[in-house]
């Protein structure tokens, strides 16, 4: 018994270090339609986020390497409300080009090395979002609510981070 204790605390320990979700806790909504586990989040996990002025030029890039503000940006993510019936076309309507903003790239990236200043892995969750816009999309084919909760979280985390 005391064996079973024993194995079963290192393996939460070994869990809880090396991967950002335990196979419990592994979210179950938009990130469960992906085809992941909590392995796919091995450590570290990182935000890389591209901001492109209304000109189209890119302008900051952002890395969140606070795993605390990385998974809870994630959380957010997994309960966003899918947008049905949503095209390409209503959302940049939407969004009319001077008035969008600048658009915003976010990449969740697990980190297998940096060359200099830039992290190079492998990119698990992107999407893109207009500042202007309450919607975010992936590929341009799926869209989401952007709520001003989840955009205020993001613009927050990524202040702290700009170079």
């Amino acid at each position: 018994m005391i064996l079973l204790v024993v194995i079963l605390a290192i393996s939460v320990i070994y869990v809880n270090t090396n991967y950002l979700f335990s196979p419990i806790f592994f979210p179950k909504g938009n990130i469960a339609q992906y085809d992941y586990s909590f392995t796919s989040f091995k450590k570290p996990v990182l935000i890389e986020a591209v901001k492109w002025d209304i000109d189209g030029n890119q302008k900051v890039i952002h890395y969140v390497t606070d795993e605390q503000e990385v998974k809870s940006l994630l959380m957010e993510f997994d309960k966003a409300n899918k947008l049905e019936g949503y095209s390409n076309e209503k959302y940049l309507s939407e969004a009319p080009f001077p008035e969008r903003g600048a658009e915003y790239n976010m990449n969740f990236k697990q980190v297998e090395r940096w060359e200099g200043d830039i992290a190079q892995g492998r990119i698990l969750i992107n999407f893109t979002f207009f500042e202007n816009n309450n919607v975010f999309d992936i590929s341009g084919s799926y869209f989401y609510e952007l709520t001003e909760s989840f955009k205020g979280d993001i613009l927050n985390v990524l202040s702290k981070t700009e170079r």
